[in-house]
């Protein structure tokens, strides 16, 4: 693919695609565990632009949160997060933040999905994961379902 002036696109943007391949399930439980599926090696110096839609199930009382995180060393120097929390086709609740590694993002309510849309700047290369749990510890138990997908654009100039 060229940009028209003789450059090819490609040498500019990566994209990785990952998606949910086991369903995770939590009840009475606010403990933070990865979301099977959606795991990925990042540069060092890499900008990323991070865009995911998690299908998810979730009572009112317990709701659904998210965050961000690494096992493996991963650091960030710059970055933003915006969570955006649906019931049905109508977002609930947004979250923000500057903090882009473990920050907990969440809802306590009927969930039907959760969109992620990031920007970050890696200082030092590890994996970025993405976690799961309820919000708030109820017996309803609260799905992230199998489908759910992650797709990361490394941008380099």
């Amino acid at each position: 693919m060229s940009t028209g002036t003789g450059r090819n696109i490609k040498k500019y943007i990566n994209t990785n695609n990952k998606r949910v391949t086991t369903q995770g399930d939590f009840a009475s439980n606010t403990t933070f565990a990865d979301i099977t599926g959606l795991s990925v090696k990042l540069r060092a110096g890499g900008v990323y632009r991070i865009k995911g839609l998690l299908p998810v199930t979730s009572g009112a009382s317990g709701g659904a949160k998210i965050q961000l995180t690494t096992a493996d060393g991963l650091t960030i120097t710059s970055g933003t997060v915006v969570t955006e929390f649906i019931n049905s086709a109508a977002t609930t609740a947004v979250v923000t933040t500057t903090t882009a590694l473990n920050t907990a993002m969440g809802a306590t309510q009927v969930l039907t999905a959760i969109r992620i849309d990031a920007v970050i700047r890696v200082n030092a290369a590890g994996t970025l994961k993405i976690q799961g749990a309820q919000n708030a510890s109820n017996g309803t138990t609260t799905s992230f379902l199998v489908d759910g997908t992650l797709e990361i654009i490394g941008v380099t100039n």
